[in-house]
């Protein structure tokens, strides 16, 4: 089995001949202590931090960040000057909205991530379908365009705004053989396209991947699906699963994670709770502690593959416990395309005959109520963005 991209990565980056778990954490501890003094003499938000911690178990002992830090004390926060930056807002519909800057280095680096991470999936001469537009260059999109080029890959980023008629013609003309972005809308497409998808590899991210959703995917392709984790606050990309398929393999010389629990307290590997984030290798606004929201662990022992690099499991937002459940529970429905939940009922579109899908659902989420429909081909995606799961 092949090990992880990222230790030969990480090795790379950072002069290692091999990468042995004591010497990935002393590094840690050393790009923790090169970020603190940056912060300290730099952000007026950290001008009250330490400079030097004498161990990674110290790190406990910095407060928590959060997304109201982000929100109320952006300026505080950036260590770059503002013409360095590439800035991307969150969403935010009261109040001061969430945001995130980069710097030059910051997107290079993890373009290098993804450029190194993708040929667990992609090979030269694979055509991508990507399912996050490329607005820029410093887009999600656009850092994922770079890096299959440099692959030796074709690709094709959706605008967004595609039916799912256009999306499965699109796949279907251009020969897709690799698939990147959201896994339902993955599942969508190959219930649309059946046995004419040309997709044979596929890469999830952005939203939990529920375990029905996972298993259907897989059935239809014939093999197994890679799942990564990242957040804007972690410059994107954060953790992906090697050919092993058991956990996520951290970017340990850029982030570090925690899992605590309810009290704030350090949780031990295989326990769940709420991942921290510690970004040690972002150059225009770095974070120290900072809650993500996001409800993970850690997997415990070394991964099948060989790889040193810690393993994260997570199962999306921690407000919303029950969201990939109900997912679970309606794509088991052989016959559902997409799903969402409004003011109580369950809204459905379908392949094929619905009085046999209504009855299937019936049983599936009994004592819902439902509405279902025929997808047409101008229909589109009902969530453009984040699912988090259905909600309640």
């Amino acid at each position: 089995m092949k090990i992880s991209f990222q230790d030969g990565l990480i090795c790379r980056q950072e002069g290692f001949h091999v990468l042995t778990r004591q010497a990935l954490e002393e590094r840690q501890l050393e790009l923790l202590n090169m970020q603190l003094r940056r912060a300290v003499h730099k952000g007026a938000f950290y001008r009250d931090y330490p400079e030097r911690l004498d161990s990674l178990e110290q790190l406990s002992q910095l407060p928590f960040t959060d997304e109201r830090t982000l929100r109320d004390s952006f300026a505080e926060l950036c260590l770059s000057p503002g013409r360095e930056l590439v800035r991307l807002r969150t969403s935010g519909t009261t109040g001061t909205p969430k945001r995130m800057a980069y710097s030059k280095y910051d997107c290079e680096r993890t373009r290098m991530y993804f450029a190194v991470g993708l040929t667990e999936l992609i090979y030269p001469g694979d055509r991508v379908l990507c399912a996050f537009p490329q607005t820029d260059e410093n887009s999600l999109g656009g850092l994922i365009a770079s890096a299959v080029k440099t692959i030796g890959a074709d690709i094709r980023c959706l605008s967004g705004g595609e039916s799912f008629g256009e999306m499965t013609a699109l796949a279907e003309s251009d020969g897709s053989s690799v698939y990147v972005g959201p896994p339902v809308l993955l599942l969508s497409l190959l219930r649309l396209m059946g046995k004419k998808t040309p997709l044979r590899r596929a890469l999830v991210s952005s939203d939990v991947c529920p375990s029905t959703v996972r298993a259907a995917c897989e059935e239809a392709l014939g093999t197994r699906i890679f799942t990564h984790y990242g957040l804007r606050e972690s410059g994107l990309g954060g953790a992906m699963e090697c050919q092993a398929h058991e956990g996520m393999h951290v970017r340990e010389n850029d982030l570090i994670f925690e899992i605590v629990g309810e009290e704030g307290e350090r949780l031990p590997d295989g326990a769940w709770g709420e991942l921290v984030l510690t970004s040690i290798g972002l150059e225009a606004l770095p974070l120290f502690r900072y809650r993500t929201g996001d409800r993970g662990r850690f997997v415990p022992g070394r991964c099948p593959c060989g790889s040193v690099v810690r393993r994260l499991e997570t199962t999306g937002r921690l407000k919303t416990p029950a969201g990939s459940r109900l997912d679970d529970a309606v794509f088991r429905c052989t016959s559902v395309i997409d799903a969402r939940m409004e003011e109580g009922t369950v809204s459905l579109l379908v392949l094929g005959d619905e009085r046999q899908a209504r009855r299937e659902l019936e049983a599936l989420l009994p004592g819902r109520p439902l509405r279902l429909r025929a997808i047409e081909r101008g229909d589109g995606p009902f969530f453009r963005g984040k699912r988090n799961g259905l909600r309640r």
